[in-house]
């Protein structure tokens, strides 16, 4: 948006930079915004300024830092301000990562509504696909058909590939220990080099692989220790590391995971040569970049010395220096596309396995020397699973277009749809909206739908009232979307709640216009629902069925039993 305005031949209004500049800040955190909008300024100097948002609290932040932001240009003024650092502080801990971004990306782009519902600190990758009856919830791409049985089984390492090994699939040796003594009986039992890695845990922390002897051992189950009461001791097995994306019993994507290295110049330090791999456009915060940020810390410099070199050494020309035991991505690791080599028998492997263990999407990691060739001919095995596989696939914008299209298909099958009808009543709750929206809910239920509904005052659903005295209706909004019955959802909103707040739905399919509104927020009101907008004026009935008569005959189409 910042482009189109620099092309601008007349000047820009203050209030026009302002909401561009709030929405190019939501932007910056991964908020799929794209509106913004400014009423001319009147006699007084005031303006409405208006964006789009995921977040009002997110967005209201915005709007101040941009206020300020736009102020201080005017002014030729350049510091930082607290309205920024407010912003930045709350948008950084509501940033959504690489498990649930492309996911939303994907959905918006094929018209299936998302609404984020995480607190900004808790589940920030729990969000809502469609509304009412249609819903589907996910964290990040565990969905509510995730099985509760697979989520208790792949929360533990050790229980996971026994569960595999109960479907005869193949997969290393290993023990589950509690104490050194033990780490050291079974070190003994398997032999070196060995894995030793946290029993529970995610994103390769605290994971040490190529263990070569009992010093080393002692090292790794301190670590790991650190993370959970119980280590799993494992037999390191030859090959490369494998990430096989599985979506309802089929594989839909394989790459190869590659370790974090660098290579040396004669003249840099290990350190220095991370720095600059971290510079590059690539890395970035895990889940806001193709690849994570670098870190040095206790695990890589206990690699490092293992090979003599330390952060502070400087390899030589051309040597490439290995900087982790394992390849997770979130330790820096980077991957290659492998979906036309992978054999026949290692695509099936992965879909055992993932239905063998109840997952819907899964993530199955496959440590083998070489994928085109079939497990059964060499010797391999699964060494973990992952029921939240993040859909990120850096450069291969091809492979992550086709697992966000996956894991799509798992949410809403070819031929099911994801929206139920919403209707807008712009109007007073003292007035003869709250009459319009109960001859909505009593028109859309002879048409066989079931309606949730809010008249100002009380949410409802059918003929039923279910809360008394829901404060506004931003509120009541998102209840009557989170309706798990709902097969329509009407909403009175006030004149004041439209111009100070804005309409709280991205969009609906019919807007009624029982009082009279200020012409702007008219405006954006008949954007959001397409154009479709309906005069107040007569009996409510007449009114109803008015409205239902301008509505796509499919949207009236019972989805099911309410």
């Amino acid at each position: 948006m910042f482009a189109e305005l620099s092309r601008a031949r007349a000047p820009i209004p203050c209030g026009l930079a302002i909401a561009v500049t709030a929405v190019e800040l939501q932007r910056l955190f991964g908020d799929m915004v794209t509106r913004a909008a400014a009423a001319p300024v009147k006699e007084d100097g005031r303006c409405m300024v208006a964006c789009e948002a995921e977040s009002f609290r997110l967005a209201r932040l915005a709007l101040r830092a941009a206020l300020v932001l736009v102020a201080n240009a005017v002014a030729g003024v350049t510091r930082r301000t607290t309205e920024l650092d407010a912003f930045v502080e709350r948008a950084t801990r509501e940033a959504r990562d690489s498990t649930i971004a492309p996911l939303i990306e994907g959905a918006r782009a094929r018209g299936i509504p998302v609404q984020r519902l995480n607190n900004g600190v808790l589940h920030r990758n729990h969000a809502r696909f469609g509304h009412g009856c249609h819903q589907r919830q996910t964290i990040g791409t565990i969905t509510d058909g995730t099985s509760s049985v697979a989520s208790a089984v792949t929360g533990s390492k050790s229980y996971t590939l026994l569960a595999l090994q109960r479907l005869g699939l193949p997969v290393p040796g290993q023990r589950l220990v509690a104490k050194l003594e033990d780490a050291q009986a079974a070190a003994l039992r398997i032999g070196y080099p060995l894995v030793v890695k946290p029993d529970q845990g995610s994103g390769g922390v605290a994971v040490t692989a190529g263990v070569r002897n009992e010093e080393e051992l002692v090292s790794a189950f301190s670590r790991a220790r650190k993370h959970c009461a119980y280590v799993v001791i494992e037999e390191m097995l030859p090959g490369e590391d494998h990430r096989l994306l599985v979506c309802n019993g089929v594989m839909i994507a394989a790459t190869q995971r590659l370790r974090a290295a660098v290579t040396g110049d004669g003249h840099s330090s290990v350190a220095a040569l991370i720095a600059a791999e971290n510079a590059g456009p690539r890395r970035g915060p895990s889940g806001r970049a193709d690849l994570v940020t670098i870190e040095i810390d206790e695990a890589m410099c206990a690699f490092l010395a293992r090979e003599g070199l330390d952060p502070g050494s400087v390899p030589a020309p051309g040597r490439r220096v290995l900087l982790r035991s394992m390849s997770n991505l979130k330790a820096g690791g980077s991957l290659v596309a492998v979906d036309d080599l992978i054999h026949p028998d290692n695509r099936r492997l992965a879909e055992t396995a993932a239905l063998g263990l109840g997952l819907d999407i899964a993530g199955v990691d496959l440590m083998i020397p070489d994928i085109a060739v079939s497990h059964i001919e060499q010797h391999c095995g699964i060494v973990e699973v992952n029921m939240a596989p993040g859909l990120a696939y850096g450069s291969f914008p091809e492979v992550s277009a086709r697992a966000v299209d996956a894991v799509l298909g798992v949410l809403f099958p070819p031929g099911s749809r994801s929206e139920i009808p919403l209707i807008v009543v712009a109007g007073a709750s003292s007035g003869n909206a709250p009459a319009v929206v109960a001859a909505l809910a009593q028109a859309l239920g002879a048409a066989g739908l079931c309606a949730a509904w809010y008249d100002g005052g009380d949410l409802g659903i059918g003929p039923d009232v279910l809360c008394r005295g829901v404060p506004d209706a931003t509120t009541a909004a998102q209840q009557i979307l989170a309706q798990p019955r709902a097969q329509a959802g009407v909403l009175l909103c006030g004149p004041a709640h439209l111009f100070g707040r804005g309409l709280p739905w991205e969009r609906c399919h019919a807007a009624v216009m029982v009082d009279d509104v200020p012409d702007a927020v008219a405006a954006f009101v008949a954007v959001a629902a397409g154009g479709n907008v309906i005069g107040g004026a007569g009996k409510p009935e007449t009114i109803a069925r008015a409205v239902l008569d301008t509505l796509d005959p499919g949207l009236l189409e019972r989805p099911g039993p309410a």
